[in-house]
C-alpha cells in the first residue's frame, strides 16, 4: 500500500474494527475510525496514533444526519477515500439483550431491542454505503467491505435479531456489488469464521463457548484479510465472501474466482481510471498476464505505453500505481480496456476469442469525454465490432505500444500519440461524432 490511501472503518474504537484500523495504519494508510463518540473513541485514537495517521470521527450509523455530516467531513478533509469498512454492529451486547435468557424465544424479545439491532447492523450499513460510496464513484475507484457473520449464525436458534440483521445486510451487499461492478468499486463481504473475542458476545457467552470445547478467535482475525483487500493484489476481487480464519487457503481460491467467469473466460481484473474531469478515454484490448499480476495497466516492462505518455505530456510517470492513477487524472485521461472477459492464451492477442466487452456507459455519462482512442489494432477490432454500435462513439486508432509492434520506435510512437494533446489542451472542442477517423486501415 502506498501513502495517500484513505480508509474509513465504522465501529473502529474497539474489537475487530480497532484491530483492522491498526493493521491498515501499519500498512501506511490514513485511517478514519468512527463510533458514536465518548471517551472510548478518543482513547482508541490516542492508542492508534502510535501506528500512523489516524482520525477519530463521531458518527452514529443509525442516524442519517450524522452519517451525512461525517461524509461531508471526509470529502472536505481528504477529497475522497479508497475504502469503506462497514463494521459497526451490535449483537448479544445490545441494550436490553443481556437481560434476556441465552436462548430467548423470539416472541419474548422487546420490539425496541429488535429495532435497535436492525437499525445498527442493517440500516446503518445502508446509510454508510449510500453516503460514502458516491465519493468513491466520483474518483472512479474504491472498495466497500461489509463485516458479516457466518451463514450458520444467521439461522441458528436464539440468534434473532442478530442473525437476520446480518443476513439482510449481506444480501443487500450482494445487490450493491452488482450495482457497482461497472463503477470501478470493489464490493466484498468478510467475516471472522467463528466465535470471536469481542464485546459483541453477551455476558458469560465466551466462557460457555470455551467450556464446550470451542476455539475462540482473536479480534485480529480479519487483519490479513483487510490488508489484502486494501492492496493492489486484490484488484478484481469482487462479490466475494472471505472468511478470515481461512484466509491463507481461501485467498488463493478468491484469486482464481476473480480470474475466470462461469464460461471459463478470463475476467478483466482492473477497474477503470477516470473522474468527471476526464476529456479523453484511452482503451487497450485486454491486460497482459504481467498487468493482471501487477494489478494495473501496461505492467509489462517492455510495453512502451508509459514511456510514450511521458514523452507526449512532457512529465515523468510515477513508478507506483496510485501515482500513475493521479497522473492520469491530473492530465484528464481516462484509461480502461475494450474487452471485459475473453478466452486468451497467455498474453497473445491473436488467441483472443469468446469476447465480452466492458460497458463504457458509466465513464461516458459521468466524464466529459471529448475523444475515444484505442491502443492498437486488436482494441480497434473489438471496439468497432461490439462497442461502437452500442455507444455511437467512434474511436481514433493509435499505433500499439506493445513490444510486438517492434517496427515502431518509441520516438515514432510518441509523435503519433501527440494527437491526444488537441483534446487535452482544449484546442479541439468537437464532440465525438465529429472525431476524425485517422488511423483506420
Amino acid at each position: 500500500m502506498t501513502n495517500g490511501y484513505v480508509a474509513l472503518i465504522t465501529g473502529g474504537s474497539s474489537g475487530i474494527g480497532y484491530e483492522m484500523a491498526r493493521q491498515l495504519l501499519s500498512d501506511g494508510a490514513s485511517v478514519i475510525v468512527t463510533a458514536r463518540g465518548g471517551r472510548r473513541l478518543e482513547e482508541a485514537r490516542e492508542k492508534l496514533s502510535a501506528f500512523g495517521d489516524v482520525h477519530a470521527l463521531t458518527m452514529d450509523v443509525r442516524d442519517e444526519a450524522s452519517v451525512s455530516e461525517a461524509a461531508d467531513w471526509v470529502k472536505n478533509r481528504f477529497g475522497g477515500l479508497d475504502m469503506v469498512v462497514s463494521n459497526a454492529g451490535i449483537g448479544n451486547n445490545a441494550p436490553g439483550m443481556e437481560e434476556l435468557p441465552e436462548n430467548v424465544m423470539f416472541w419474548d424479545i422487546p420490539p425496541s431491542v429488535f429495532r435497535n439491532v436492525i437499525d445498527t447492523n442493517m440500516t446503518g450499513h445502508f446509510l454508510v454505503a449510500s453516503r460514502f460510496v458516491p465519493l468513491m464513484i466520483a474518483q472512479g475507484h474504491g472498495s466497500l467491505v461489509y463485516v458479516s457473520t457466518s451463514t450458520a449464525t444467521m439461522t441458528r436458534p436464539g440468534q434473532i435479531p442478530y442473525g437476520p440483521s446480518k443476513a439482510g445486510a449481506e444480501a443487500m451487499t450482494t445487490i450493491m456489488a452488482e450495482a457497482l461492478k461497472n463503477q470501478g468499486i470493489m464490493v466484498n463481504v468478510i467475516c471472522p469464521g467463528g466465535f470471536t473475542d469481542t464485546a459483541m458476545a453477551g455476558r458469560g457467552q465466551k466462557e460457555r463457548f470455551q467450556k464446550s470445547g470451542g476455539t475462540v478467535l482473536p479480534p485480529t482475525v480479519l487483519n490479513r484479510t483487510i490488508s489484502f483487500l486494501a492492496s493492489p493484489a486484490s484488484a478484481g476481487i469482487w462479490g466475494e465472501k472471505i472468511v478470515g480464519k481461512d484466509f491463507d487457503e481461501k485467498g488463493d481460491r478468491v484469486r482464481m474466482s476473480a480470474e475466470q467467469d462461469r464460461n471459463g473466460r478470463i475476467v478483466h481484473p482492473i477497474p477503470p481510471v477516470y473522474d468527471p474531469r476526464a476529456r479523453i478515454l484511452i482503451l487497450g484490448s485486454f491486460p497482459s498476464v504481467r498487468s493482471r499480476e501487477a494489478g494495473f495497466y501496461y505492467g509489462h516492462p517492455q510495453n512502451r505505453f508509459w514511456k510514450v505518455l511521458a514523452s507526449v505530456l512532457g512529465e515523468e510517470i510515477p513508478e507506483d500505481i496510485e501515482g500513475k492513477k493521479k497522473y492520469l487524472l491530473k492530465h484528464r485521461i481516462a484509461l480502461w480496456d475494450v474487452i471485459g472477459s475473453c478466452e486468451i492464451a497467455g498474453s497473445a492477442d491473436a488467441t483472443i476469442r469468446n469476447v465480452a466487452v466492458n460497458d463504457l456507459t458509466p465513464i461516458l455519462e459521468q466524464a466529459d469525454i471529448r475523444a475515444v482512442f484505442v491502443n492498437g489494432k486488436t482494441a480497434e477490432k473489438y471496439y468497432r465490432k461490439y462497442t461502437e454500435p452500442r455507444t455511437g462513439r467512434p474511436a481514433s486508432v493509435l499505433p500499439s505500444t506493445s513490444p510486438a509492434n517492434a517496427a515502431w520506435t518509441t520516438e515514432r510512437l510518441a509523435e503519433e500519440w501527440r494527437r491526444i494533446l488537441r483534446y487535452l489542451d482544449g484546442a479541439e472542442t468537437a464532440r465525438p461524432a465529429q472525431l476524425e477517423s485517422r488511423g483506420r486501415k
